[in-house]
């Protein structure tokens, strides 16, 4: 890591100290902002907002709070059944269940629950049919949450469309098994020998360059980075085909430095066996591109609220190249395609208009690929023709553009998100920006960064604790 980087560091640990009571000069009964970010649900809050789950390849998928949750609280060894997808009615009473998240708001209440379900007679059940898992004891569901399993139906998935030519997974995406399972373990790095290449690093992993060698940090240790991802980082700065955030570069421009987003299985993941003793194909865990996803949707937020000047919505967005993007998604949904900013990709446009029945015009025609748009009609029609193999791919393209569109609708969502809740957004900012001068932070770089570890804290229930008194 270069010079700059270890004095940007440095000085934030320097701030951190500051925040939380190394040394404070000022009384902590006078923080207005430390109320709000701790009263606030900022896990059911965002999870809510997040969007599609994305589909697996049979595993569990889950939000990136739900999952923390899951892996804190489940007890090794408790009982898991997955019932069919043919099982669309609740027993008596599931559907009243309240979803975990919104009960959980601090690591106290996370202690509570994982004691709880010690005690009793604990299980989970999920239901893939309805998109549910509940923890149940004594027969009687306590909390429920959201998980999105692998599809009813095979398809094998179209990674990427260009022009004619369409890249394929290797594997079908198949339905989760039913079955009578029990809990094996639960981890905070899956090591997947399938994708070991890209899970042997952990997702969120500084990765950098020392002495032309590739090495990325695991714990207190470093290792060399395999190098298929070293080679990915060699590339000019914006060519990357991994997902990676907070680069460093040097002097010439490259990448010296990355925090690692492309590792599948995100943080944290839930095992289970059928015999007691191996580890089942499949796992509950969140993908890692909707991990990513929360990754920057937390570092706009984080802009957006602590960049100075007018408290105005439009002007704050105005500092955030991912915000604006956003924006520009709902203009384009919100005339039904009528409107097109030049910062979407006018592929991904054609793809949105023809899945959601948007009026289509010649450029659509071109940008679309012919057999996708066959495939797209055969699912509609639900008249899917050739072997079931083909069947697989017709079901992978229809998908494929149901991806792009429902990825539209996440980006607009994050939009209305801070557009319909700006009085809270607004009063948060005002009340920051006068924390900040009582702790001493003043760039805004810092006064970002900081905030941007403060809410991630809050997305595993960990309380913001103010400066003490002295």
């Amino acid at each position: 890591m270069g010079n700059g980087n270890k004095i940007r560091y440095l000085v934030l640990f320097v701030f951190w100290c500051l925040l939380f009571g190394i040394y404070s000069p000022v009384s902590a009964d006078t923080y207005e902002s430390v109320s709000i970010i701790n009263s606030k649900n900022w896990a059911a809050y965002i999870g809510d907002h997040l969007g599609y789950l994305y589909d697996s390849h049979g595993c569990l998928h889950f939000t990136p709070s739900d999952i923390y949750l899951l892996t804190r609280t489940v007890p090794v060894g408790i009982p898991l059944k997955i019932h069919g997808y043919d099982q669309k009615n609740l027993p008596d009473g599931y559907a009243a269940a309240p979803v975990f998240h919104d009960l959980v708001n601090s690591t106290a209440n996370i202690e509570k629950y994982a004691a709880s379900f010690k005690t009793g007679q604990a299980r989970l059940e999920v239901y893939p049919g309805l998109g549910r898992l509940f923890i149940v004891m004594n027969d009687s569901p306590v909390v429920q949450v959201k998980t999105r399993p692998g599809p009813e139906q095979y398809y094998m998935a179209a990674f990427y469309i260009s022009g004619k030519n369409i890249r394929w997974d290797f594997t079908p995406t198949t339905p989760t098994d039913a079955g009578q399972y029990t809990i094996l373990r639960t981890t905070d790095h899956y090591i997947s020998p399938t994708y070991y290449d890209i899970t042997i690093v952990p997702f969120g992993a500084w990765i950098q360059k020392q002495k032309g060698r590739w090495i990325f940090q695991d714990g207190q240790k470093w290792y060399q980075l395999p190098a298929v991802i070293g080679a990915d980082l060699d590339q000019p700065y914006g060519w990357q085909d991994n997902d990676y955030y907070d680069f460093n570069l040097d002097s010439k421009g490259k990448i010296s430095a990355a925090r690692w987003a492309n590792n599948d299985f995100g943080k944290y993941a839930l095992l289970w066996t059928r015999d007691g003793k191996t580890r089942y194909p499949e796992l509950g865990y969140c993908e890692g591109q909707l991990l990513y996803e929360q990754t920057v949707l937390i570092k706009g937020l984080s802009v957006i609220l602590t960049f100075p000047g007018s408290d105005s919505i439009e002007a704050c967005i105005a500092h955030n190249d991912d915000f604006k993007v956003y924006r520009d998604v709902y203009a384009f949904l919100s005339s039904r395609g009528e409107v097109q900013p030049a910062s979407l990709d006018p592929v991904s446009c054609s793809y949105v208009r023809l899945f959601k029945g948007f009026k289509l015009g010649g450029t659509d025609n071109l940008n679309i690929n012919q057999q996708a748009l066959q495939a797209f009609k055969e699912v509609r029609a639900d008249k899917l023709t050739g072997n079931e193999p083909a069947r697989w791919r017709t079901r992978g393209l229809y998908n494929y553009i149901r991806d792009i569109a429902w990825t539209f609708d996440k980006w607009a969502g994050w939009y209305t998100m801070v557009k319909d809740d700006w009085p809270f957004f607004s009063d948060l900012r005002v009340k920051l920006r006068k924390d900040f001068d009582k702790f001493g932070i003043y760039a805004p770089a810092n006064r970002q960064l900081t905030l941007e570890r403060i809410l991630n804290d809050r997305l595993e229930f960990r309380q913001f604790k103010p400066p003490p008194k002295i």
